[in-house]
């Protein structure tokens, strides 16, 4: 059984699809993610959900190798209909262990709001390990120091565990892991009957 704290994305996986399938708000920087991969280049997607994103990247770049990887069952069930040429892994991204030097890029969106610092930093290292000479990261979360059940639209009243984590803990801990920063952006969103949310989106390179 998955844990409540993530429980939400398993049971209303087709209403977050619906939700947040439009990457329009940061799609510039996925953009300049894409065109520093070379042709045929390896890339991973950590905590994947419905793949939105691996489908904006593909229809950029269908010569990519895109693996995906998810904790909910139904979230990759909906990846493999829309994207059936995607390797999909059924994993929690806590404990998978990416090989080393295998990827030409890394994706983590909106993964860090479900990791604990201690949690943030072994995700980092793990990236960073993963990464080729040159690979490139991108990365998204909500910016803020509180943590605690949380409910959204698509969830339709039932809690998930949000944990927010500062810019200045993200800056250190990205580049203690060898990775530079080439790109920070932030934005404010409003989600309906919600208050505003600071989402940060970092491009980095190893």
């Amino acid at each position: 059984m998955l844990d409540k704290k993530i429980r939400g994305f398993e049971q209303f996986a087709e209403e977050y699809s619906e939700e947040y399938g439009d990457v329009s708000l940061y799609e510039d920087l996925l953009k300049k993610f894409v065109s520093r991969l070379d042709h045929g280049a390896k890339v991973l997607e950590l905590a994947c959900g419905p793949g939105n994103i691996t489908e904006f990247i593909y229809k950029c770049r269908n010569d990519l190798q895109i693996e995906c990887v998810d904790i909910a069952p139904a979230m990759i069930e909906l990846v493999k209909k829309k994207l059936p040429h995607v390797t999909c892994h059924l994993k929690d991204i806590k404990s998978f262990k990416i090989r080393k030097n295998r990827y030409d890029g890394v994706i983590c969106s909106f993964g860090l709001p479900y990791f604990t610092q201690k949690e943030a930093m072994q995700l980092f290292n793990n990236i960073s390990g993963g990464l080729k000479k040159n690979g490139v990261a991108y990365l998204s979360t909500m910016q803020g120091d509180t943590e605690g059940f949380e409910t959204f639209e698509f969830t339709r009243g039932t809690e998930v565990y949000i944990i927010y984590h500062t810019r200045e803990f993200l800056d250190a801990e990205i580049e203690k892991n060898g990775l530079q920063i080439i790109e920070y952006e932030e934005q404010v969103f409003h989600e309906e009957k919600e208050d505003e949310i600071d989402m940060i989106y970092i491009l980095g390179k190893k």
